[in-house]
């Protein structure tokens, strides 16, 4: 998939692959209409093929997109196709997974800093509907400026979906 574009028009290109799971792959990728890096959300094949997961990953989408909070990653843009995928903003950093497996323990200020911005961003999307059902340290990315972002909102549902069919 290196430098394939993606979409009808073929506006993402992507660039290298930046995760793979379960669930699908997650790469960097060229907007080139707008001229900007993003990261792009692709729907593992099975999910795609399963019309429950792929109705639930649409919903999904579409609510998350409503979302509008600095703790919470962004939704750019929702593509339907024979690969399905969510168009977000691309996040330079490190998951805490990563940062708990490289330094340890975090200090009592970092981790009450990290949960209140990751409860801020919850909150939010709670008192729009949205539950996110998979909360683990690999969904929270600690931005290279500082920020707390929380990620993988909708795909849990999709997967949970696929998995109990």
């Amino acid at each position: 998939m290196m430098h394939q574009p993606l979409g009808e028009d073929g506006r993402y290109r992507t660039v290298r692959r930046i995760d793979a799971g379960g669930m699908g792959e997650i790469w960097e990728a060229d907007d080139t209409l707008l001229g900007r890096r993003v990261a792009i959300k692709v729907l593992a094949e099975e999910l795609a093929d399963d019309p429950v997961a792929l109705r639930r990953f649409r919903r999904e989408a579409r609510a998350t997109a409503k979302l509008d909070h600095p703790n919470i990653i962004r939704v750019f843009d929702f593509v339907e196709g024979e690969l399905p995928f969510l168009v977000l903003e691309l996040l330079e950093g490190q998951t805490l997974a990563d940062r708990l497996r490289r330094d340890g323990a975090l200090p009592p200020a970092e981790a009450a800093r990290i949960a209140a911005a990751v409860a801020d961003g919850l909150d939010v999307a709670h008192r729009a509907g949205i539950i996110h059902r998979d909360i683990k340290p690999s969904n929270i990315m600690l931005t290279a400026t500082g920020g707390v972002k929380v990620m993988d909102f909708g795909i849990a549902a999709a997967w949970e979906a696929h998995s109990t069919t």
